[in-house]
């Protein structure tokens, strides 16, 4: 679990990994259009995310999450994380697949 300071905007580094049943590896995002992030705060409500998400390495499943000033609040203090993966195709997967990642915003 990641731990945070109110108000982070350093890049997070992240590798994304498949949950499928025949291959469980990193995630390969060769031909994904759009990865970002999806995020709930307290009581599962979503929280906005300004910042953006690079593929960095396609192959190895690879991102970087570049948040915005106001991303990583305390207000919330824990979030529930998701990437959004788009393919080629337009179809969507989310990452992790089961349990969300959680992150913990602390207060400077």
């Amino acid at each position: 679990m990641p731990h945070f300071v109110d108000g982070w905007t350093v890049a997070i580094p992240y590798q994304l990994f498949s949950c499928s049943p025949d291959y469980a590896g990193p995630l390969n995002l060769d031909g994904a259009t759009c990865v970002s992030i999806q995020a709930f705060g307290t009581g599962d409500v979503a929280v906005p995310i300004a910042g953006l998400v690079t593929v960095t390495a396609a192959t190895c499943g690879m991102v970087s999450f570049s948040p915005a000033t106001c991303d990583l609040s305390q207000a919330h203090a824990q979030y529930k994380i998701r990437f959004r993966i788009v393919d080629a195709a337009g179809k969507v997967s989310f990452c992790p697949q089961e349990e969300p990642e959680i992150w913990t915003v602390r207060r400077m």
